[in-house]
């Protein structure tokens, strides 16, 4: 890291800037890797380049031990000149759980290139200092990142895909979904994309082809592409392509598994949902393999469409019997939430492998609607249907219980 350079007097040694960047140092010296005592949310924030633009951000300091702490937060990388920490000390007390701190981005008129430009929004825990004759303690620090990007659009079309392919059971097609996003400045007419699916030695088994959309500037989408093979093995496939968008290109590739071992996520519901609390995203699971399945959780990742990511969530783990369902909880802090659509990508972790799904949420103030069902509402799901058909049974055997009694007591008394 390059030295900086710090003047003398009122600017220079006796400030807070020069204070806190001394203290940084000694902290990063002397701090050996340890577990997480704070946390950061949002964990990424995306802003869209516009010349001059002045705006303050803010985003929170999580006090995951829930004791008295101090935390210093600074900036670093390309963007730290346009960056001015307003809150650069930031107590947390015992029973607060977040921390509000801000700064300041001031952008300049232009930037020599377009693309992306980034800075690490660190969150530092302070060494807890001894009582009076004691020597100063260094233990139970720690450290978080986030990432703050500026986006400079591009003056022509400019496009940046991500390839994201669902594990599927045998006898279910593959989908293949592609997020799109449209840096440029121009409207992008035709956007499509051409699947080979390939086998363990590359070896080409089938292809696809995607929909097409058309996507305005600074907009994103998504194209989708399904393929079945009644014959397929279990194992690990590679699929390659390419996203062809008014004549540019962009190449697609990536490994996916088909059968196995297999978790599937068949729903997802939120109880009493409500935009500014604390919503419990429960995640229906089935395992479809013949044997337990021993430590299973999820991680769910919300990010926005301009690639916000708002949460990180990891839920406990479960053990799962032989071919059954059950549920793991994921919890999202919808506090500073604003309405809108969402990408839910999910991540099922169990015995080394990993199940994904990706779901398009649409949050609003009181309900949460999925690709896969709508929650926050009360739903009527395959339990329900299952308990329903059992009542309407019995109730159809005990009236035809009655009247076999009723007649038979009639034919006894003649």
């Amino acid at each position: 890291m390059a030295a900086k350079n710090f003047p003398h007097g009122r600017n220079g040694e006796d400030s807070p800037r020069f204070q806190i960047f001394i203290l940084v140092l000694l902290i990063s010296t002397i701090a050996a890797p340890m577990a997480h005592a704070i946390g950061i949310t949002p964990a990424k924030m995306s802003v869209n380049f516009e010349p001059e633009l002045k705006t303050t951000l803010s985003q929170k300091v999580f006090n995951n031990d829930h004791r008295d702490l101090n935390a210093v937060i600074y900036a670093h990388g390309e963007l730290e000149p346009y960056i001015r920490i307003i809150d650069s000390l930031v107590p947390v007390k015992a029973e607060e759980e977040t921390k509000e701190f801000r700064y300041e981005l001031s952008l300049p008129k232009d930037f020599k290139k377009p693309g992306l430009y980034s800075a690490e929004i660190v969150v530092m825990e302070l060494p807890k200092a001894a009582s009076p004759g004691q020597e100063t303690s260094v233990t139970a620090l720690g450290s978080v990142v986030s990432e703050l990007y500026v986006r400079v659009p591009f003056p022509e079309k400019y496009a940046e895909a991500k390839l994201v392919v669902e594990t599927t059971a045998i006898d279910k097609p593959v989908r293949f979904v592609i997020l799109l996003n449209n840096y440029g400045m121009q409207n992008i007419v035709k956007a499509k994309a051409h699947l080979d699916i390939l086998g363990a030695t590359y070896e080409k088994l089938g292809e696809a082809e995607t929909n097409d959309i058309s996507l305005a500037a600074k907009q994103d989408g998504k194209i989708e592409a399904q393929w079945l093979n009644p014959d397929i093995k279990p194992g690990v496939y590679h699929v390659k392509g390419f996203l062809d968008y008014d004549g540019k290109r962009i190449e697609l590739e990536q490994n996916f598994k088909v059968g196995s071992l297999s978790i599937e996520i068949i729903d997802l519901k939120a109880d009493k949902f409500k935009l500014g609390s604390i919503a419990a995203i429960d995640v229906f699971l089935e395992n479809k393999w013949n044997s337990p399945i021993k430590g299973v959780f999820g991680i769910m990742t919300a990010t926005a469409s301009d690639g916000t990511e708002y949460v990180k969530s990891k839920t406990t783990s479960i053990d799962m019997d032989a071919i059954s369902r059950d549920k793991i909880t994921a919890y999202w802090d919808t506090r500073d939430i604003p309405v809108g659509v969402y990408n839910l990508n999910i991540d099922i972790h169990y015995e080394g492998q990993t199940t994904t799904r990706l779901i398009r949420a649409n949050v609003n103030i009181d309900s949460f609607r999925t690709d896969l069902s709508t929650v926050g509402r009360v739903v009527v799901g395959e339990a329900t249907k299952n308990r329903d058909t059992f009542l309407y049974i019995l109730i159809l055997a005990l009236i035809a219980a009655n009247v076999g009694w009723f007649i038979y007591m009639k034919r006894r008394k003649k």
